[in-house]
């Protein structure tokens, strides 16, 4: 019985199979890198609705006996370009500063 109790408390923080989250962080670093697997997630998930969202709307208003030559009327679609050139590189720059701001203090040595 008293085994059986002492296991409990010594597996309370192991990893688990299929286990999605991180285990409670010991050092300051490893806060630093869940919040930026935090952050990374958010922007994930924000492009996976919004990718989502626009194939669901394609593929639901898209009848070809209607429009028989999608491409008609996209001749130039200089706007369109322009938009998914810039976003990835904005979302690229919202990631790297807190990365880079993590690996730096992740490089300082502390004395305890």
């Amino acid at each position: 019985m008293f085994l059986d109790i002492l296991k409990g408390h010594i597996l309370l923080d192991a990893h688990t199979p299929w286990g999605v989250f991180f285990q409670d962080n010991a050092s300051p670093q490893m806060e630093g890198i869940e919040e930026l697997h935090n952050n990374i997630m958010f922007y994930l998930a924000i492009i996976l609705f919004t990718v989502t969202w626009m194939m669901i709307i394609i593929i639901k208003n898209f009848v070809a006996t209607k429009s028989p030559i999608a491409h008609k009327y996209m001749n130039h679609g200089t706007l369109i370009e322009l938009i998914w050139t810039i976003t990835p590189a904005f979302i690229l720059i919202l990631i790297a500063f807190p990365s880079f701001k993590l690996l730096y203090l992740m490089d300082e040595v502390m004395d305890p």
